[in-house]
């Protein structure tokens, strides 16, 4: 496993930092590494910077990427091949929700709720170079008085990671 830049993008699992993911997004991020040839790969940023393609790490702020409970996979929808990846993989994590038990999913202009339904995506960013997958209980969060964020239960799964590789398999064998 590969270590994180101090820019707050992480290729492997750990960080320099030594705050690491919350077990959910480990477990998700080692899968599609092991599975997703492409999200092993970078890309080259507008600054002209190799990126990784799985990107965990914000800006060290309070965050739910910096809480460890967030999973960026860059896949740019002005590329074909990658949007249909991007859809496919979508499709792999709603089909998989009961088990993930993620909180929310976006990606172009929508976003999934942990129950699996879809709503327009309304943000600055419109996310249209990434699938963003979270375990934030916002709930949680409030209660903390917006002061920290802690894990919910969900972020402890692990058991999921065999039936996403194989819905992953199935996927990418299609793509």
């Amino acid at each position: 496993m590969g270590a994180c830049s101090g820019l707050g993008v992480c290729k492997g699992l750990q960080t320099f930092e030594g705050n690491k993911p919350c077990p959910a997004v480990r477990t998700l991020a080692q899968v599609l590494l092991d599975n997703v040839p492409l999200l092993t790969e970078t890309y080259v940023e507008v600054n002209g910077r190799p990126l990784p393609r799985l990107q965990w790490k914000k800006d060290g702020t309070l965050n739910r990427h910096d809480a460890g409970l967030a999973l960026d996979l860059i896949l740019f929808a002005d590329r074909a091949s990658e949007q249909q990846l991007a859809n496919e993989l979508i499709e792999a994590f709603l089909e998989c929700r009961p088990e993930m038990q993620w909180y929310s999913l976006i990606y172009m202009n929508f976003q999934y709720d942990r129950n699996g339904n879809r709503s327009p995506y309304t943000e600055s960013n419109l996310h249209m170079t990434h699938i963003h997958i979270d375990w934030l209980n916002y709930s949680l969060y409030e209660q903390t008085g917006k002061t920290s964020i802690p894990w919910p239960p969900e972020a402890y799964r692990t058991g999921f990671a065999d039936i996403v590789k194989e819905r992953l398999a199935q996927t990418y064998s299609s793509w």
